[in-house]
């Protein structure tokens, strides 16, 4: 009886483990973002390679928001005459700067990290500041070197970079300009 007992539970947790992965799985997919296939597409081909490693293999590169996602969508940002493509306004896109390429850089992961958490940022003619939060050796070690400006082609990104300078990087930007 102990055997036929031990495949029931066996069976039972089995079931229990496996519902709740689907059901994980569902709720990641309906918390996916509107218009970020389209979105990556658009920054890929303006910016087709991460201005750290020279990187161009879109599977190694992620397509960053420079004014997050969430704040296009649940914040005003300011106007633009560009329209949301029909097929995303019927999903309930709100804001065009969540798809607009100049909103975005492709990144390598490592920089794409340093970038989404404020601990790196840009000046409008590509000048790279580094947050303070970490030792020099550290900014070497990643090959960052803030005297080099990184082509980040800023032509229509003036906005999102200021944007991103004064919100999500962590240090104050006086405290970098001289």
């Amino acid at each position: 009886t102990y055997f036929f007992f031990r495949i029931f539970l066996d069976h039972e947790f089995r079931s229990i483990i496996h519902s709740n992965d689907e059901i994980n799985r569902q709720n990641s997919q309906s918390r996916s973002r509107i218009g970020q296939p389209y979105f990556k597409e658009k920054v890929h081909d303006y910016m087709p390679r991460c201005p750290f490693t020279n990187i161009d293999e879109l599977k190694l590169l992620r397509a960053r928001h420079i004014i997050p996602y969430k704040i296009c969508e649940t914040k005003k940002t300011w106007k633009t005459n560009k329209t949301i493509p029909p097929k995303y306004k019927r999903k309930g896109l709100k804001n065009y700067h969540s798809i607009d390429k100049y909103n975005g850089l492709t990144l390598s992961h490592t920089y794409d990290y340093l970038f989404d958490k404020g601990y790196i940022t840009f000046l409008d003619d590509g000048q790279i500041i580094c947050s303070s939060l970490f030792e020099d050796k550290t900014w070497e070690n990643l090959r960052i070197d803030e005297s080099k400006k990184y082509n980040i082609i800023p032509n229509g990104r003036e906005k999102f970079l200021e944007y991103h300078r004064k919100k999500v990087f962590k240090d104050p930007i006086e405290f970098h300009i001289n």
